[in-house]
C-alpha cells in the first residue's frame, strides 16, 4: 500500500507584536514582514481584533511573502483598557503544494487607553534568599489613569503561616500619567528559619490602595533525602537510587552520598556516590 505523509509548512512574521498609548484621532501606520519557509507558499492577510473596524491593510496577497502596511485611524474616543488589532496571515494552497499542512500566523498591536481617574498596576517581585541574608524586594508600578498620583509607598508585611513576623515600608514616590516607577524596600532574613514564607505588600496611593502577595523561599545548607532504594536482591549488582534536595538558595558545587548497608548491626558493605552539583532548591536522583 501507498503511505502519504503530509508536508509541514510554516510561516513568520516580523515583528510580532507593537504597543502604543490611546490618543484621539490619533493616525499611525506599521509594516509587517511575512516569510514562508516554502519559497512558494502564497499568503492571504486580513485584520481582527475589536480595532479592526478602524484600520485597513494595504495588501491582502502575498506571493512568496512580502511586506504590508497596516494603517490605524483611532476615534475620538474608546473604551478604557486594553485594545487589540491582530495583522493576519494564512498560507494559501497552490497547485504543488500537494498534501500539506498549511498554516497561519498572527501578530498584534495592542493599544492601551487610560481609565477615568486615579488607576495603577502593580506586581512584585520577591528574591529567594537563605537566612541571615539581604536582599531588595522590587514593586514595578505604573499610573495607568488619567490623572497623575502625588504619593505613593508600599507597606510590606512577611508572613510565616499567615502570621506577621516582620513589617516594613518603602519610600514615598509620586507618578506622572503613564509612569512606570519601581519602588524598593530591604527584606533582610536575619533570624528567620528556613522554609517558605509569604510578602503582602498594600501599596498606598492619594487615599486608595492596592494589595499583592507572593511566596518566597528562606534557604539553609541542608539536603533533604527524600527518598531512596530500599530493596536489594542477593547475589546481583544492585545499583542503589537516593533522591535529594536542596533547600539551599545557592549553588552546592560539589555533594555526594556515603551508603552502609547492614545486617544484624554488622556494616556488610560500604559504598558512595559519585560526586555532583546542586543548583539551588534542586531535586537529583543519584546513584551508588
Amino acid at each position: 500500500f501507498l503511505l502519504l505523509i503530509p508536508l509541514v509548512q510554516a510561516i513568520g512574521i516580523t515583528p510580532t507584536r507593537d504597543s502604543f498609548d490611546f490618543e484621539p484621532n490619533l493616525q499611525r501606520e506599521f509594516q509587517f514582514s511575512f516569510f514562508p519557509t516554502n519559497a512558494n507558499s502564497n499568503i492571504s492577510t486580513s485584520l481582527s481584533g475589536d480595532l479592526a473596524e478602524y484600520a485597513t491593510i494595504d495588501k491582502n496577497f502575498l506571493i512568496n511573502g512580502g511586506t504590508v502596511t497596516v494603517r490605524i485611524s483611532l476615534p475620538e474616543k474608546l473604551e478604557s483598557g486594553l485594545h487589540h488589532l491582530n495583522v493576519n496571515g494564512a498560507e494559501v494552497p497552490t497547485a504543488t503544494s500537494g498534501m500539506a499542512a498549511l498554516s497561519s500566523i498572527t501578530a498584534t498591536i495592542r493599544v492601551f487607553v487610560p481609565y477615568e481617574g486615579k488607576h495603577i498596576e502593580a506586581t512584585l517581585e520577591v528574591p529567594n534568599l537563605n537566612i541571615n541574608e539581604q536582599k531588595p524586594i522590587n514593586i514595578h508600578v505604573k499610573s495607568i489613569g488619567t490623572e497623575p498620583i502625588s504619593e505613593l509607598y508600599a507597606n510590606i508585611r512577611i508572613l510565616d503561616n499567615e502570621k506577621e513576623i516582620k513589617r516594613f515600608e518603602s519610600k514615598k514616590t509620586s507618578l506622572n500619567q503613564g509612569e512606570s516607577k519601581t519602588i524598593e524596600a530591604l527584606l533582610s532574613a536575619i533570624g528567620f528559619k528556613q522554609g517558605i514564607y509569604k510578602a503582602e505588600a498594600v501599596i498606598f496611593f492619594d487615599g486608595q490602595e492596592k494589595i499583592l502577595e507572593k511566596e518566597f523561599l528562606v534557604g539553609d545548607l541542608i539536603v533533604d533525602i527524600l527518598n531512596y532504594t530500599d530493596t536489594l536482591i542477593e547475589k546481583r549488582i544492585n545499583k542503589f537510587y537516593i533522591t535529594i534536595e536542596s533547600k539551599w538558595n545557592n549553588k552546592i558545587e560539589t555533594i555526594f552520598a556515603e551508603v552502609s548497608l547492614s545486617q544484624q548491626n554488622k556494616e556488610i558493605l560500604s559504598t558512595s556516590t559519585s560526586s555532583t552539583q546542586l543548583e539551588p532548591w534542586e531535586t537529583k536522583k543519584i546513584e551508588a
